[in-house]
């Protein structure tokens, strides 16, 4: 099998909210819809390092503002300039995430005859159910939720997607909640073979929780010295008190230099959460 060259950022605000990149296989994909001060410098060094100029996906798992932030989109849309943008299959229903939409859409008419041609893809139950099986050894993007919209719980709406063109994959579940989904999900043959590295935003973490007993996912790791050097480099980090935070995350199987803004991640190797 072919070496992939695959990246992963998590990116910091500086406030609450989540913004993401998976890099593989030469697309650069950006998850959520958000840029601050504060990961603006962050993000251009990525796609620096990465050799792009501009990205091939927005992926927007909800409407709301932690992960879409309406008054950040146009700068955003400036700076990254995405060829394909996918939202939320409901309709939004607050005032951030219909001018979301709004800005979203008019970025991709005003862009419609440039030389890179923009599209708008929203992930409802409608286009889920209409993909075809995802393939076991494929390297594909998979989609496992929305199925149907819950009226009662916009968090359960949100997207849930398997990105698997990499030497490694990343499920983001958006902020989904329901023990339902994760039952569903824990069932799926490909999620229980695939290695992953299992992406929560804020809800999730207990849906995470359910998925973690069930699934056999990975942790991307570094060499646990590395990763204590690594954290205690961060800008304002207490040595000591920095490294015991990294031994305790090793010793978790977390991904411990995730959100990392100070240095490069350099080896990164893929081995089973508790060998």
């Amino acid at each position: 099998m072919r070496s992939i060259f695959t990246r992963f950022r998590a990116y910091q605000l500086g406030e609450p909210g989540s913004s993401f990149s998976y890099f593989a296989d030469g697309h650069f994909t950006l998850l959520e819809g958000r840029l601050t001060d504060h990961s603006r410098p962050t993000l251009l060094r990525e796609m620096e390092n990465c050799s792009v100029n501009s990205i091939d996906m927005l992926h927007i798992t909800s409407w709301d503002a932690d992960h879409c932030q309406s008054s950040e989109l146009p700068d955003l849309l400036r700076l990254t300039r995405p060829t394909l943008i996918e939202c939320p299959g409901y309709e939004p229903h607050t005032e951030n995430g219909i001018r979301s939409l709004k800005i979203i859409a008019e970025y991709i008419d005003e862009r419609r005859n440039d030389n890179r041609t923009k599209t708008l893809r929203h992930i409802t139950p409608e286009y889920v159910s209409g993909l075809k099986i995802a393939d076991w050894l494929a390297f594909e993007n998979t989609l496992y939720n929305p199925l149907h919209l819950d009226g009662n719980c916009a968090n359960d709406n949100s997207t849930v997607k398997h990105f698997r063109r990499g030497c490694f994959n990343v499920l983001s579940l958006g902020d989904v909640e329901s023990h339902l989904i994760s039952a569903r999900l824990r069932g799926c043959k490909i999620l229980r073979r695939d290695a992953g590295l299992q992406l929560a935003h804020v809800v999730a973490g207990d849906v995470l929780h359910h998925l973690a007993a069930g699934l056999p996912y990975v942790a991307p790791t570094v060499d646990r010295r590395e990763a204590e050097e690594v954290i205690a480099r961060r800008p304002g980090a207490h040595p000591t008190r920095s490294r015991e935070i990294a031994r305790q995350n090793a010793a978790q199987g977390r991904f411990a230099f995730a959100a990392d803004e100070a240095a490069p991640i350099r080896r990164l190797r893929i081995s089973s959460a508790g060998s």
